[in-house]
């Protein structure tokens, strides 16, 4: 679980992290200017959230990850089971990011953040890497997200 503590306050959960992070810290904002562009970011946060992480994560990239800690193969039962959700959310990215460089607004914003190591495990996995080819959207913006200082610091390992 994520947690973080600065000075006395003490915060667990990704949401909530980064928005202390991006209000307290200086910096550029990570919240899009407009009404619409931040409902848009908020609609990407939750997708990822409610079920995007699930599909991708959980029930995808875990199965690979958590038998191989333990020298097991992977769970090829579990990850057959769930390739049908893992086409369907890479073809909605996909099709979010088709001709944007970030997914809410012209600028990067949270959504952004919150997609970008998600999509950069999920594709070190055979069916996802398969599913990601001839997405241009998504091709495009792991490019883009993966050549930032920042990013490169703190979520590619």
């Amino acid at each position: 679980m994520p947690a973080t503590r600065h000075g006395d306050v003490q915060l667990y959960e990704t949401s909530a992290i980064v928005r202390y992070i991006d209000e307290v810290f200086d910096g550029p904002s990570l919240l899009p200017a407009t009404a619409t562009e931040r409902a848009v970011m908020e609609q990407w946060v939750s997708v990822l959230n409610c079920y995007v992480y699930d599909h991708l994560i959980r029930n995808y990239a875990l199965q690979y990850i958590i038998p191989s800690l333990h020298n097991q193969p992977p769970n090829r039962d579990a990850i057959n089971a769930g390739l049908d959700h893992v086409g369907r959310d890479l073809e909605l990215i996909d099709a979010a990011y088709a001709g944007r460089d970030w997914i809410a607004s012209k600028s990067l914003s949270l959504a952004d953040l919150f997609l970008g190591p998600v999509l950069a495990t999920v594709t070190r996995f055979p069916e996802a890497a398969a599913a990601v080819e001839g997405k241009e959207g998504i091709k495009a913006f792991i490019n883009r997200i993966e050549r930032r200082d920042n990013y490169r610091a703190f979520c590619l390992v």
